[in-house]
């Protein structure tokens, strides 16, 4: 099993479906390059269980996080451009808020809050 740690931002609002007697919460993410010019790593981020369901209003379009998870699989695919590329998929464990973006691409400084990897212990 590999874990990862990933810091970046929600590329689009979490959305809740069920898979069989589950639910799964997933968004897209965007892990920051090492250099500003650099062009982010796009991950498609999972939350199984009631977990997901509960954090999933709060996971929005531009809210900055620190993941940290588990490779779930790789896919490859033809792009809309007829390119071939890859998706990496990660399985979330925890998660921590880092802030919010601003409109001006600014950083805003937020209280990080860290959810647990036990869904009893989560306070909402």
């Amino acid at each position: 099993m590999i874990q990862l740690t990933l810091v970046g931002n929600i590329g689009n609002d979490a959305t809740t479906k069920t898979v069989g007697t589950n639910t799964v919460t997933e968004f897209s993410f965007a892990c920051k390059g090492a250099k500003k010019e650099d062009k982010p790593t796009w991950v498609k981020c999972a939350i199984w269980g009631e977990r997901g369901t509960k954090v999933q209003p709060y996971l929005t379009k531009g809210t900055s996080l620190v993941i940290l998870g588990r490779l779930a699989k790789n896919e490859v695919y033809e792009n809309k451009n007829k390119e071939w590329t890859a998706a990496l998929n990660v399985t979330v464990s925890e998660f921590s808020f880092t802030g919010s973006a601003t409109q001006s691409g600014e950083q805003t400084a937020a209280p990080t809050q860290s959810t647990p990897a036990n869904e009893d212990d989560l306070p909402f």
